[in-house]
């Protein structure tokens, strides 16, 4: 073979090659590794109706991630830990779609033994660490928490009577509320955080619920709970728009136990 020969040879064995690297290279280049937030505020609640304890507020619970992989056979959380024993963070799946998959985590509160939750104080801390594993690649990440108290209904006035005082701070309270045959104005805010989206009132007579105007007047005979449904205004950091709808949702439960 002659040394023209050679020389061609090795320049089209080098453009090959060139093709074949050039586009795996380009592949690794736009994989990009995950992040989540560093640090986060976790708002919390009381609840006294559906057991006793604190409760986190949904949209504020989840901690998204950035550049995590779609496929959740390819994406993988281990050794996930809280540094607060009463605060437990667990792979979520979505809620939006048939195909069940990992989205994120969730910080929730813990039960004790006896089944109730914990409670929390104002500005409380919790540390959140991880293993993500995609592309084949371990990724270790980290959360700073602090958990804040947050009152859902900054008014709640039933006829002349203001029970804010009553339900601040709680998403679930039995109230000692009046119930009248007669028909009073029913008047509601919720937090800057959110915006009113539905109110119910629940009978136990006829078993069944009714959808009120905000500042209308109602009969609360036969009432048993006031459910007010909130939209959170702003969705977690790295939410998936397919999931900003169900995760931003939240509910306020009046329970009215006098004359019920």
């Amino acid at each position: 073979m002659s040394k023209t020969m050679k020389m061609l040879r090795i320049f089209i064995i080098s453009i090959l090659a060139m093709a074949i690297l050039t586009p795996m290279n380009a592949f690794a280049a736009k994989v990009k590794a995950p992040v989540c937030e560093k640090s986060k505020t976790v708002y919390f609640t009381h609840d006294t109706v559906d057991g006793t304890g604190d409760v986190f507020e949904t949209a504020s619970s989840f901690l998204f991630i950035k550049n995590m992989n779609k496929d959740v056979a390819r994406a993988d959380f281990v050794g996930v830990k809280s540094s607060n024993p009463k605060v437990a963070v667990v792979p979520c799946g979505n809620y939006a779609g048939e195909n069940s998959r990992i989205i994120g985590l969730r910080i929730l509160p813990k039960y004790r033994s006896d089944g109730s939750r914990y409670t929390f104080k104002n500005n409380e801390k919790a540390t959140v660490t991880f293993t993500l594993r995609q592309n084949g690649k371990s990724y270790k990440l980290k959360c700073r928490v602090t958990l804040k108290r947050m009152n859902p209904l900054t008014t709640l006035k039933i006829g002349k009577a203001n029970y804010a005082k009553q339900v601040k701070y709680y998403s679930a309270k039995a109230l000692n509320a009046p119930a009248s045959g007669g028909k009073v104005k029913l008047q509601i805010k919720a937090n800057k955080r959110y915006k009113i989206e539905e109110i119910l009132l629940v009978s136990e007579k006829w078993n069944g619920h009714r959808t009120v105007k905000n500042g209308s007047n109602v009969s609360l005979e036969d009432i048993k709970e006031i459910q007010v449904t909130l939209r959170a205004k702003t969705a977690p950091k790295y939410c998936p728009s397919s999931e900003k709808k169900d995760v931003t949702e939240e509910h306020v439960t009046i329970r009215l136990n006098a004359g019920n």
